[in-house]
């Protein structure tokens, strides 16, 4: 087994849990990601780290249902697939 270097996340196993754990840290906190097997979580700690480094990761505790309401309206009115009155509309019943 290879050894992570500084900023590559950690990798290890809780006897506890019975499960490998591997850890990284995202805007100063400390996240982490429980799998069966070894290889399962360093390929998802290594797909973190890639959409990190890539501005792509989402961190689902960020969000909220409200924000991607939101969001989502934004989107489609900005793109103009909704009319100014119809954006309006969709804020209003969101109270």
């Amino acid at each position: 087994m290879g050894k992570r270097g500084n900023g590559e996340g950690s990798i290890y196993y809780s006897e506890k849990l019975k499960k490998w754990i591997g850890q990284y840290t995202y805007n100063g906190k400390r996240k982490s990601i429980y799998e069966k097997t070894r290889t399962e979580v360093k390929d998802k700690l290594n797909k973190a780290l890639v959409d990190i480094t890539n501005n792509k990761y989402v961190d689902k505790s960020d969000f909220t249902l409200l924000d991607i309401i939101n969001k989502n309206i934004e989107d489609q009115f900005n793109s103009n697939k909704i009319s100014e009155t119809t954006y309006k509309r969709k804020l209003d019943t969101k109270k």
